[in-house]
């Protein structure tokens, strides 16, 4: 069947079509209508459908899912499936009418008077016959008129001859119903011979076309088909039998090939409901779903629609199994084609054709089996899939690259966005000028020579034709003539038409400034300008020579000439063939001339080569033929054009799917060259650069971590912003953040506990910023100081030179802590100890943990006493420090003395560190001058503490067999006896013991500022002492039981008094009990300055609030001054008085001390560098408002220090 004539648009055909169809009023013009609608969908179907059949099967599935749809589709199926059933008895009744109407006025045809008056001119009856063969749906009213208006009893033979002759299409079918119809009710022959000639037309075999069979046998079958349902052919004529043995020689004939599946399909879409009694699966699901009843044709019985229910049955079967069978060899050809990729490396173009072949008609034939399946409501056979091409496509493997795409450096051919557009995207000049002006072009480009040339050269590639040497190849090139028309210079034997020389002239012009086309919107312009003005073919040829003569030193045009031969080519097809086949054998040429000058000439071929292969104007067959010919004879100048052609396009050739295998094995090939062959150093550096340039090692990048906005806020706080002036500020940027969101904290508290991020000046203000946090998140605090010490642990851990800086950072930042007041000084000791005994053996023998030659450990103690010692000036953390000095010197010593540094210089710089150090904590002090003096200070040390630990395990163990007599309650006597010293003692030291009990809790509270003396501090000492003895000399072993208590006179009276304290202090708590609250009660005005007036008085007024009957009564109470009660109050207002005057001197010296900070930061910020990097300007910025001093006497800012919270600089 011809489908050049078919519509593009089915939308449009339908309405087209549809228009005309209306013009039909009467019941056969209905009908008509209705087919014509069927017909004009049958053909457009047919025409797309590779597209539009698989929609219907997209349709299929989706109807069967329809009780999962929203109640909105629901209507809308709902309403679709009541059209479907009113459509099906719309058309049903069409049809019985017609028929009826048929076989009515055939029993009744009009007599031979009725005929007479009919035109019976031959010329008109001989027209009508010839309109009949070109029979078609836009002659329909005509026709229909004429046949109506003429008596043609003597031509119903013809008649009959025309209809079966005419190339009649699906949409003009119903045309050729209206003519027979009219036809058969008037003439009474002619439905018998129009029965013959059908049946005649199924069994003729001279036309051995199958198109023109297959258009032929779909409208022979629907015409007969139809005229069977409207009664033309009734059961007299036998109808039914002849479409059934037509029908079934048709698929009988098929069973092999099934070339005739399309007429098959026709035939059972148009009759599906009438011949074999089967409503379409999509169709009968939706009228299903709905419980409509759709209505049944019984025109044709029962039986007759079993017997061609059973032709197609077994027809779908065999259609199965074809269908089976070819997707097995589908998949044995896929399997076998990549074999051959993994085995050879390349594909061969003929087996890729035909496997493309094969996937296009199994494609066609899997639409077809599901069209015919959902007509005949049968079930698609499942396609079983192949286990090893599944498992080399979850691999990322191609048939034509077998490669996962890694290795293939991305799923892209260029390296930018620029690149590509400059290869791709090419100046459309056809738009430009009429096509009639390429014709020329075109045919004479098919004929010619280079076409020639390029399909040799490619056979070369693809066929993969053995050549022994490269003298074969050049010498098969020159055998095909090229040589010689490509050196015919001559204007009198060329076919090119004359010029004048104006336009020569003005040719020349261009060309010469083909030269300053450097950019691509240039030659872009200068393509415009050669097709609008320059458009002849010798100017063409005159043009691709000049483009093969470029200057050997011009390389930078390569790239814009071939944008121009590719630019031109797409209007012009033989200018690119023929620079192709000038560079080929000028490339071939080179290659086998084996001579050491012109390398300039060489390299331009190569790259000239490459950069129209990357247009595609050279095929990439063609240009690794050309890399294959140079490793041949890979020496001397041809590596040079290798290097080039590689550098140039072999990245490209790398990157596509096709080619990609046959350039990694060239590209291995020619790095075992290079292994084998012992080349000049230039050689083998211009190999790498070409292979590294094609195949790239793995960049491995670090991953750059995303942060978020807030996060690079966090981030810029800390690492830049962060200075002195600036501390206030960030502290209420940090105050602000949501601490309660858990991924925001854990970023503040990194970057709060990584004191490495910033500068090392600056990681005193990030103590103080985390001093100032502690106030308002005490839980932030916590958590940074246990990062820095696990830092800190883990640097003793793994001890790797990479983090000393980081180390180093870490506990300057830890004594920073300390002097914000964050930690304790244990913490500060333990670090220090930590430090000179963590992974060291007992015989102090080298390890890896800490090396002879590794002094980082001695760099952090003096980092950490530097940045806090010089507070350890002063009572017990003095004597602390001064302990730890003695084993920093023996774990000094002990280094210095290794056998290691026996054959070593041992480094001058750590034992003037150390120095350094002693001299600026304890200027006053020894240092040792060997290890022996270490060891003896060491043991000097530990024996006098060892004294004192063993008083006081005497002095506990007395306690214990002491304290277990007697803890009985004292008895009353004693009780009543000692009520009147009690009383005696509280009235005189009442007032005093509150304000000393809240002194001692300040006191205590402050842990920097103690008091030197008393035996709760000398206890702590030794306690302290006692475990680092303990950690630093395995020798000093201190006994838990120590001496026996024996019983003596001393002890029993020790144990007398001791008893009696206890019943004093028991007898206090028993008399004070519970305090009872203060009475809330005003006291009058007149009477209170009463009490200060009589100061210098013998007597001091009291007034005595009592309260009787619920009222508060005031009684006035003279006590002389030398009372001991007045006495007490007498002091008590002396000494507030007193510290209120101090106070305010406080207060004034506090202020002026602020203003003098104030002033001296904005100095400090203005003097350079150096100055600020000295050790005295740090110690000034430290106590100039931002450390606390830590003694007691010289501290003011003591008094500032509340009970409960830890204080902050200011």
């Amino acid at each position: 069947m011809d489908h050049k004539g078919k519509k593009s648009s089915h939308q449009q055909s339908l309405q087209l079509d549809s228009a005309k169809i209306d013009k039909c009023t009467d019941d056969s013009s209905k009908r008509a209508h209705n087919e014509a609608k069927n017909d004009i969908k049958d053909e457009n179907d047919e025409a797309t459908s590779q597209k539009d059949e698989p929609a219907d099967q997209q349709a299929q599935t989706t109807d069967s899912n329809l009780t999962d749809e929203n109640e909105e589709n629901k209507k809308v199926d709902e309403q679709r499936a009541m059209q479907l059933v009113n459509e099906i008895q719309q058309k049903l009744e069409s049809k019985i009418a017609q028929r009826e109407e048929n076989i009515k006025l055939a029993a009744s045809r009009p007599e031979e008077s009725f005929f007479r008056s009919l035109d019976s001119s031959v010329k008109r009856n001989t027209t009508f016959v010839k309109k009949l063969r070109t029979l078609s749906d836009q002659q329909r009213d005509s026709i229909f008129k004429d046949a109506q208006s003429l008596n043609l009893t003597k031509y119903v033979p013809e008649v009959v001859s025309a209809i079966l002759e005419s190339k009649m299409k699906l949409s003009d079918v119903s045309c050729a119903i209206q003519i027979c119809c009219l036809m058969h009710q008037r003439y009474s022959e002619f439905a018998t011979l129009l029965l013959k000639g059908m049946q005649s037309s199924f069994t003729e075999t001279k036309d051995d076309d199958k198109s023109v069979k297959i258009a032929r046998y779909r409208v022979t079958l629907r015409l007969l088909g139809e005229l069977i349902i409207i009664g033309v052919f009734n059961e007299s004529t036998n109808g039914t039998d002849i479409l059934h043995s037509a029908f079934s020689g048709i698929i009988t004939i098929d069973k092999a090939t099934f070339d005739y599946l399309p007429v098959v399909i026709s035939f059972c879409r148009h009759f599906c409901e009438d011949f074999f009694g089967i409503t379409p699966r999509k169709n009968r699901l939706l009228i299903e779903k709905f419980n409509f009843q759709a209505p049944a044709s019984k025109i044709i019985s029962d039986n007759k629609k079993k017997q061609f229910r059973l032709v197609v049955f077994d027809y779908h079967a065999a259609l199965v199994k074809y269908l089976e069978k070819q997707h097995k060899e589908i998949q044995r050809m896929t399997r076998q084609n990549l074999k051959i990729l993994h085995t050879k490396g390349e594909l061969n173009e003929e087996r890729k054709e035909n496997l493309e072949k094969s996937k296009k008609s199994f494609e066609k034939l899997h639409v077809h089996t599901g069209t015919i399946s959902d007509i005949l409501d049968l079930d698609m056979p499942d396609l079983p899939q192949d286990e090893q091409l599944e498992e080399a496509e979850s691999f990322g493997i191609s048939l034509y690259c077998p490669f996962p795409a890694s290795e293939l450096n991305g799923d892209y051919l260029w390296e930018d966005e620029e690149t590509r557009s400059f290869y791709e995207n090419l100046k459309d000049l056809k738009t430009l000028m009429p096509a009639i002006l390429f014709k020329e072009s075109e045919s004479s480009g098919d004929t010619s020579a280079e076409s020639n040339e390029a399909n040799f050269i490619q056979s070369i590639a693809t066929d993969n034709i053995k050549l022994e040497t490269i003298d074969e190849i050049s010498e098969s090139i020159e055998n095909l003539g090229i040589q010689d028309e490509l050196k015919d210079n001559n204007p009198e034997t060329s076919d090119e038409s004359k010029v004048d020389e104006s336009m020569t002239s003005l040719f020349d012009t261009y060309l010469r400034q083909l030269a300053t086309c450097r950019n691509r919107d240039f030659i872009d312009e200068a393509a415009t300008e050669f097709i609008t003005n320059f458009n002849t073919k010798g100017n063409r040829k005159a043009l691709v020579r000049s483009l093969f003569n470029v200057p050997r030193t011009r390389l930078d045009l390569l790239p814009f000439y071939a944008r121009l031969v590719a630019t031109l080519t797409a209007c012009f097809s033989e200018i690119g063939p023929s620079l192709n086949v000038m560079l080929m054998k000028d490339f071939m040429y080179r290659v086998r001339k084996k001579d050491q000058i012109h390398l300039e000439e060489k390299i331009k071929a190569a790259r000239f080569i490459g950069e129209l292969t990357k247009f595609r104007i050279i095929s990439k067959d063609e240009a690794l033929l050309c890399l294959k010919v140079a490793l041949n004879n890979f020496t001397h100048h041809v590596i040079d054009m290798a290097c080039c052609l590689l550098e140039t396009c072999g990245r490209f050739l790398l990157r596509n799917p096709d080619s990609h295998i046959r350039t990694k094995n060239l590209l291995e090939t020619m790095m075992r060259i290079k292994s084998a062959r012992h080349l000049e150093e230039r050689y083998v550096i211009m190999i790498e650069n070409a292979y590294y340039h094609c195949l790239p090692p793995e960049d491995v990048t670090e991953k750059v971590e995303v942060r978020t906005p807030l996060q690079e806020y966090i981030r810029r706080l800390v690492i830049k912003h962060l200075i002195t002036t600036n501390v206030e500020k960030i502290l209420r940027q940090f105050r602000k953040l949501s601490w309660n969101n858990q991924e925001i904290a854990d970023y503040a508290i990194k970057f709060l506990s990584s004191p490495w991020y910033i500068k090392y000046n600056n990681i005193h203000n990030l103590a103080n910023l985390l001093s100032g946090l502690a106030e308002y998140r005490e839980d932030v605090a916590v958590m940074v100081v246990d990062n820095i010490m696990e830092e800190i642990r883990l640097g003793l851990e793994i001890n790797a030179m990479k983090l000393n800086q980081r180390r180093i950072a870490t506990i300057k930042y830890l004594g920073e802590l300390y002097n914000y007041q964050m930690i304790e000084a244990d913490v500060i000791f333990n670090t220090l100890y930590s430090l000179i005994t963590f992974g060291l053996l007992k015989d102090h023998s080298s390890n890896d943990i800490d090396p002879p030659d590794n002094f980082v450990r001695l760099r952090l103690v003096s980092v950490l006493l530097d940045t806090c010692g010089e507070f350890f000036d002063r009572g017990f953390k003095k004597s602390r420090l001064d302990c730890f000095l003695v084993y920093v010197q023996h774990y000094f010593w002990q280094k210095k003395s290794n056998v290691y540094w026996e054959t070593q210089t041992f480094p001058i710089e750590i034992e003037n560190l150390l120095l350094d150090l002693l001299d600026s904590l304890r200027p006053k002090l020894k240092p040792c001058n060997n290890l022996t003096e270490a060891k003896g200070a060491i043991e000097e040390l530990e024996q006098k503490y060892r004294a004192e630990l063993n008083l006081e395990d005497q002095h506990r163990q007395r306690h214990t067999s002491s304290g277990s007599q007697s803890h009985d309650t004292p008895t009353q006597d004693d009780a009543e006896g000692q009520d009147v010293d009690i009383a005696e003692e509280l009235e005189a030291d009442d007032t005093d013991a509150h304000k000393s009990q809240s002194d001692t809790e300040d006191v205590l509270f402050d842990d920097r500022d103690e008091i030197a003396e008393g035996e709760n501090e000398d206890d702590d000492y030794i306690n302290d002492t006692k475990v680092d003895t303990n950690v630093e000399d395995d020798e000093v072993t201190i006994l838990s039981g120590g001496l026996k208590a024996m019983p003596c006179e001393e002890d029993d009276d020790f144990q007398k008094e001791y008893e009696k304290a206890l019943a004093d202090d028991l007898l206090t708590r028993r008399q004070h009990g519970p305090k009872v609250p203060s009475l809330d009660a005003p006291l009058p005005f007149n009477r209170v300055t009463k009490i200060g007036e009589n100061l210098q008085t013998d007597d001091i007024n009291f007034v005595l609030l009592t309260r009787k009957s619920n009222k508060l009564q005031y009684k006035e109470v003279n006590i002389p001054v030398s009372d001991a009660v007045a006495a007490n109050i007498r002091e008590k207002i002396a000494q507030e008085k007193a510290d209120k005057e101090e106070m305010k001197r406080l207060v004034l010296s506090h202020d002026k001390r602020q203003q003098e900070e104030s002033f001296n930061d904005e100095m400090i910020s203005q003097q350079d560098l150096q100055q600020r990097q000295s050790k005295s300007s740090k110690r000034a910025n430290r106590n100039d408002g931002q450390k606390r001093t830590r003694a007691l006497g010289d501290n003011p800012d003591f008094y500032y220090i509340t009970k409960g919270a830890r204080g902050r600089p200011h």
